[in-house]
């Protein structure tokens, strides 16, 4: 009878993170609190941003919108400080690319009438992240709300930039190609430091003893320009997975 009262009172504090596995009698164990492991994470990213090409002191076009890839990769440490409520930190890496198209004006020939041409910009910078949050159960439940915020520090900054023939089909530049690529500077400075917030969602499934699985789904966007010089934002949706094992 004792042991039947102590169950009912303690029975919500039996799995303090809902996490019911199975602990065999032959070798009692505590609850693990802490946990480690690893996460990774692909989206797709908008870009906003002014991004002028200049030549020769003549600005050719401005790059605005564009979309991305990006792609992260964390080692991470999850403590729960209360039954629902857990903090994280990590190290990890990150690259997010950008693809911009620009139109120009064109250019009147002989042969061929006006030649309508666009330029294409790519990019990718690739970071080394420091990470910290904090999540939160909903309603007593597997899913968790939470807020992540990275501290990324550039490791690499790369880009490429071309311009190719949009109309007439049968043009091509000098050499006989549609497009050629273009050896000058766009990208004067980008920022050494970002600091990056994400909301997230997270779903824990526990499986074999000591082991939970979490789907998870983050929007995230930089606290200031990527760019030095000019304006430039981008908003991320990714889904990834973390897989943590307890302590």
């Amino acid at each position: 009878m004792v042991a039947v009262l102590a169950m009912l009172v303690g029975g919500n504090n039996l799995w303090a993170q809902r996490y019911h596995w199975e602990w065999s009698p032959r070798s009692p164990r505590v609850m693990p609190r802490t946990f480690v492991g690893v996460e990774g994470a692909i989206g797709s990213a908008l870009h906003r941003t002014t991004l002028p090409y200049v030549e020769d002191l003549i600005t050719c076009c401005t790059f605005a919108d564009g979309t991305g890839t990006p792609l992260r990769f964390a080692v991470i440490a999850e403590r729960w400080v209360a039954p629902q409520t857990a903090v994280t930190a990590g190290l990890g890496y990150s690259q997010t690319s950008g693809v911009f198209t620009a139109a120009t004006q064109g250019f009147p020939t002989v042969e061929y009438g006006t030649v309508e041409t666009a330029y294409d910009l790519e990019t990718s910078f690739r970071y080394l992240h420091l990470q910290g949050g904090v999540r939160q159960r909903l309603f007593g439940s597997m899913a968790s709300i939470g807020l992540d915020l990275r501290a990324m520090v550039r490791v690499a900054a790369e880009y490429t930039l071309t311009e190719r023939v949009v109309s007439p089909d049968d043009y091509r530049f000098a050499d006989g190609s549609s497009s050629i690529a273009i050896d000058q500077q766009v990208l004067y400075s980008s920022s050494s430091v970002l600091l990056e917030p994400s909301l997230l969602f997270q779903y824990d499934l526990p499986l074999q003893l000591g082991f939970v699985i979490s789907p998870m789904v983050s929007v995230q966007m930089p606290l200031w320009s990527v760019s030095a010089t000019h304006p430039w934002t981008y908003l991320q949706a990714s889904a990834g997975l973390r897989i943590v094992r307890g302590l």
